[in-house]
């Protein structure tokens, strides 16, 4: 991760030596999230049901052309998902991750007024910070435990966003969108590769679906 992270420094660094349009910034969202093909570890299989998750983070790009932009940053992610049991009135569970990634997107913005629309996609890097499970039931006590050494230390996916970019002065923006997130990746651990009831074991995916609202400023050039 280190290795990583400075060689997107040198990146965005000789982009904004060699030319204007370094965009700073940072951004918040709140999301629907999924765990797609749930892990039951052998137990009864629950239905699903809404989870959000809010999550924040800094990011940094730069513009190529008037249209044609590259951006990555720093985030973290509240994911999981929600249950309840369809056998027992009032019993729930509720998976709960938090991970920090790094997406590299190659952004296009349109329009030359104020109000500027752009659509972004690229892949983002993962790691998992913390996973707990939670339990409740109407004749157990709740139970809250740690979890994380049944999933993958990374989670790796596509990230895709659409929104628009809202000018405030010639060096200040914001922008509001829609941010799309699937993993590429299985996110259990192998020793938790847990058949369903069926016999067959399904690999789980995060997936990520929500508003991301941020400010960000020019630092050189001008949008």
């Amino acid at each position: 991760m280190k290795n990583l992270l400075t060689a997107l420094f040198i990146i965005i660094s000789s982009f904004a030596f060699a030319q204007k349009g370094l965009h700073l910034g940072a951004s918040g969202n709140l999301n629907t999230v999924w765990i797609v093909n749930q892990n039951a570890y052998g137990g009864e299989e629950y239905d699903y049901t809404l989870k959000t998750g809010a999550g924040a983070g800094l990011n940094v790009g730069y513009n190529l052309t008037d249209h044609i932009g590259v951006f990555t940053g720093f985030k973290f992610s509240n994911q999981g998902q929600s249950y309840e049991s369809s056998k027992n009135t009032g019993e729930t569970r509720d998976i709960s991750l938090r991970y920090n990634y790094i997406p590299l997107l190659v952004r296009f913005t349109g329009g030359s007024s104020s109000v500027k629309f752009y659509a972004q996609a690229g892949p983002q890097f993962g790691f998992i910070s913390n996973a707990t499970y939670e339990y409740d039931g109407p004749t157990i006590d709740p139970t809250k435990n740690d979890i994380k050494d049944r999933f993958n230390s990374g989670d790796n996916g596509v990230n895709f966003g659409i929104g628009a970019n809202i000018d405030i002065t010639s060096k200040i923006y914001i922008n509001a969108g829609l941010d799309l997130f699937y993993s590429f990746n299985d996110i259990n651990e192998e020793k938790f590769h847990i058949p369903d009831s069926s016999g067959v074991y399904e690999p789980s995916k995060n997936a990520t679906g929500g508003l991301n609202i941020g400010v960000h400023y020019i630092l050189f050039g001008k949008e």
